[in-house]
């Protein structure tokens, strides 16, 4: 009995799961969560996923729902096709939760109703570097100061990403003009400039406003 239980645990992530990985993908402000965080979320996921299924084969009366009724009866195995569409049904979920999630839909109800006032990443680092502003960012004309370097790069960004498991910001800096601290070494240009530097060692001063 346990065997079977543990078999239809699997199946029942499995849509959640495919689910959990597209919203990691899609999605920056949810990429930090732990694995206890992603099984829950597996688990919520391939539950509705199945449910949706299930509401689905009831209303245009469909004899048994086998995903339910093997748990029941280990002499009924599990519909590869009920498998298939729940995935199907956890993917685009999983795409429509990211668009709202990006889109700030929660938080933006949250704020009309007076729940919250919060930013809706976990930090204002990554709502200013995060999906929420995307392509906004490029062309935009920088004071970058490292805080472990005695120089400052006031240029445009023609490139930027964000490398979230090591909380770091990578820029390509185009037209750089550098500024060193040492007031006897004088300024100069470049073309370029990649920098790859750690959230928390660096000073950002934007010349541009950002919508």
């Amino acid at each position: 009995m346990f065997s079977i239980i543990a078999v239809n645990l699997l199946f029942l992530l499995l849509p959640g799961f495919i689910g959990r990985k597209t919203i990691n993908y899609f999605s920056y402000s949810e990429k930090n969560k732990t694995f206890n965080y992603f099984l829950v979320d597996s688990f919520i996921i391939g539950t509705f996923s199945y449910s949706i299924v299930f509401i689905y084969k009831k209303i245009f009366s469909y004899p048994i729902f086998y995903f339910t009724a093997s748990i029941r009866n280990d002499k009924i195995s599990i519909n590869p096709e009920e498998i298939f569409w729940s995935i199907i049904v956890s993917f685009f979920f999983s795409i429509f939760y990211c668009y709202l999630k990006e889109q700030d839909f929660f938080y933006n109800i949250s704020s009309k109703i007076k729940l919250s006032n919060r930013s809706s990443n976990s930090s204002v680092f990554a709502t200013i570097f995060g999906f929420k502003y995307g392509d906004d960012f490029k062309d935009k004309w920088i004071h970058l100061r490292p805080l472990n370097d005695n120089r400052t790069y006031v240029g445009y960004i023609e490139e930027w990403s964000v490398i979230d498991d090591s909380e770091t910001l990578e820029l390509l800096l185009e037209d750089v003009t550098v500024y060193p601290v040492d007031k006897n070494s004088e300024k100069y240009d470049i073309y370029s400039l990649y920098l790859n530097i750690p959230y928390k060692d660096v000073v950002i001063e934007f010349l541009n406003y950002i919508n």
